[in-house]
């Protein structure tokens, strides 16, 4: 076999040494210039870094970008393309491109091929990442939870490539669920086939707690969320023998071990506390610590963990014990990996990660969430899942923009669609950007308040809606009167639109200099080199003050959902939108006002949300001395209903 090689033999990276096979490099591209349709296989897991010879790379960037232009792959359209960009010449000229067809032993090994190629890129990503690590070690004026922490990230940052699932043939996940099926098939009805909470109803609604699923656990304080992810627990591990991790932002490791022996043994969780045990109790005691130890319960309470510390920690836990089961206490006490003014993104950045990690290790993960005041202010205190967003709502007269006709629409009439185009804030480069609509929904009744400008604008909220000031993005009831708000400047039409509503003739700039300009602001970013400054300087945005907030009595509330930028206009007036939830199931725990003394100790857990199955109720018993939940008398569950 012949082999050519041009003058030039430059690697990627100049250490000697790192792991490559120029063979593999030179045969996969060989492969796909014989055989172009061997690309789309490769194309699925190779990326042009993973070359580590510098021309080899650039070839396999001709090949994706004839790819995405909709042109064949063949030898003359490469060398053309590689001609176009100037790197014929270093590649080696067509004579190279000709040799490396002499370089493929056969095209039918060509992905084993791009596999070693992946390989060697990991493996260079990794020794990449080692360097940073041992960077970082040796900064002592870093902290070490910070060291650490990026330590982890680089990590990962290489790990997570190989989470990426590849496009199946429906045939394998036909055959995959038809294997499944005859599985369930065999069992009986009262046979579970997920991870059991011990609460018969529920487990006969839910089938259990399902592998890669998000269950989320609402309530307002009080109402027994911890006792309740406790008692699951306690099920799940001691009855069902199941491996559980349970992670308690809210509780310390003690006081979870308190409630699981007072949930065990019957004892009171006061005299547990206080340590008033009698003589009949200490055996009773002992014999729980005992029992209790023999599971398979693993327990951490770190405050404010992350999303990438609680993934590394269960990733641990998952290839050294095993688990079958995630508990989290509770989702709003997690913090995001960056520091961020807008709650709710984090909240929402929070969940998602909750559900990819659920995904990712294919077992459930179960956490409790904090419910909003509004379920207060209803007559009944009965949750809805509006109860659950951290954003508030606006009412039915606002006017928003659509995007493709330029008209106001009342935000009422949109109740019920979805997919239609409103004006959005690109909060990177603060323009203004066309963006659809998930779903347009109302929340019920709510106490409202009016928020008027300088310039005129109005518009009514609850008090927990979110507007964009120059501090970020705020509930309304954190905000005054001399609070700058954002509003658009134009909204692709002509500029005048802005001065035109409040009865203004168009003045160029001299309107806004009233306020903040633009002119003042890339003034200012230019003296103190503030990139934040200098988008704001060329952006969509005009900074108006508050004039006042009050109380405007109650009305019928709506909101959007807007994925991706999260705000929409909403009479002219930049506010923030309802954020999805991420859970397939969310739960409420719910205590109804009996007068009946024998049902005071009854407890609703409602299950809003299934995104695979019913919707219901299921009655349980809370034993507040002993924080500990039991089943009530069963009932039949119609799952057709």
């Amino acid at each position: 076999m012949t082999e050519f090689i041009p003058p030039e033999e430059t690697p990627v990276a100049s250490s000697a040494g790192q792991p490559h096979s120029r063979e593999a490099e030179e045969a996969v591209l060989g492969a796909v210039l014989i055989n172009p349709e061997v690309y789309y296989d490769l194309a699925q897991f190779l990326q042009p870094e993973d070359f580590f010879i510098h021309r080899l790379r650039w070839v396999w960037e001709a090949f994706t970008r004839l790819h995405e232009a909709r042109t064949p792959i063949d030898m003359l359209t490469v060398s053309e393309d590689l001609e176009r960009n100037g790197q014929l010449v270093e590649v080696g000229g067509a004579a190279y491109l000709t040799a490396l067809l002499n370089q493929v032993p056969t095209t039918l090994h060509a992905e084993a091929y791009g596999r070693m190629i992946e390989s060697a890129s990991i493996r260079r990503k990794m020794l990449t990442a080692a360097n940073q690590i041992a960077t970082l070690a040796y900064d002592e004026s870093e902290k070490i939870d910070t060291v650490m922490g990026e330590a982890e990230k680089a990590i990962f940052n290489v790990s997570e490539r190989k989470l990426r699932h590849d496009v199946l043939p429906i045939r394998t996940v036909l055959s995959e669920y038809y294997d499944r099926m005859g599985e369930l098939a065999g069992r009986t009805d009262e046979e579970i086939f997920g991870v059991p909470t011990g609460f018969i109803d529920l487990d006969r609604m839910l089938g259990g707690l399902q592998n890669s699923d998000l269950l989320i656990l609402a309530g307002r304080p009080g109402t027994g969320k911890s006792a309740m992810l406790l008692t699951i627990a306690h099920n799940a591990a001691l009855i069902h023998k199941k491996r559980v991790a349970i992670f308690s932002l809210e509780m310390s490791n003690e006081q979870v071990v308190q409630r699981m022996i007072s949930q065990e043994t019957g004892i009171d969780s006061h005299r547990l506390r206080t340590g008033k045990l009698n003589e009949d109790d200490w055996s009773v005691f002992t014999h729980a610590i005992e029992v209790l130890s023999d599971t398979k319960i693993h327990l951490d309470d770190t405050p404010a963990l992350t999303p990438l510390q609680l993934r590394t920690k269960c990733r641990r836990l998952h290839m050294e014990y095993g688990i079958d089961l995630i508990i989290l206490d509770y989702l709003q006490l997690m913090s995001g990996e960056t520091r961020t003014d807008n709650r709710v993104q984090e909240v929402s950045y929070i969940s998602r990660s909750l559900k990819a990690l659920a995904r990712e290790l294919n077992i459930p993960l179960l956490s409790a969430a904090q419910l909003s005041r509004a379920v207060e202010q209803r007559a009944d205190k009965e949750p809805v899942l509006s109860d659950l967003r951290e954003s508030g709502c606006i009412t039915g007269d606002t006017l928003v923009t659509l995007a493709d006709s330029g008209r106001n629409v009342p935000i009422h009439m949109l109740e019920g669609k979805e997919n239609f185009n409103i004006w959005a804030l690109n909060p990177q480069i603060y323009k203004l950007e066309a963006v659809a609509v998930s779903r347009a929904f109302t929340t019920g009744v709510k106490p409202v308040y009016q928020m008027t400008t300088r310039l005129g604008r109005t518009i009514r909220a609850t008090a927990n809606h979110r507007f964009l000031s120059i501090r970020g993005w705020h509930r309304l009831d954190e905000l005054m009167a001399d609070d700058y708000v954002a509003l658009p400047r134009t909204i692709a039409s002509p500029k005048a639109q802005m001065q035109a509503e409040i009865e203004t003739a168009y003045c160029g700039t001299g309107l806004y200099k009233q306020n903040i300009s633009r002119e003042r602001a890339a003034k200012v970013a230019n003296v103190v080199q503030s990139p934040e400054l200098a988008s704001l300087a060329q952006s969509d945005v005009y900074w108006d003050s508050i004039l006042s907030i009050l109380p405007d009595g109650e009305a019928p509330v709506f909101d959007l959902t807007v994925p991706g930028h999260h705000n929409f206009l909403a009479n002219n007036i930049i506010v923030h939108n309802s954020l999805e939830q991420d859970a397939d199931i969310v739960m409420f725990i719910h205590h109804p006002d009996e007068k009946d003394p024998a049902m005071q100790s009854v407890t609703h857990l409602k299950i809003a949300k299934h995104r695979n199955g019913p919707v219901g109720q299921v009655d349980l018993i809370f034993r507040a001395n002993l924080t500990k939940f039991e089943n009530a008398a069963t009932r039949k569950v119609d799952l057709n209903e």
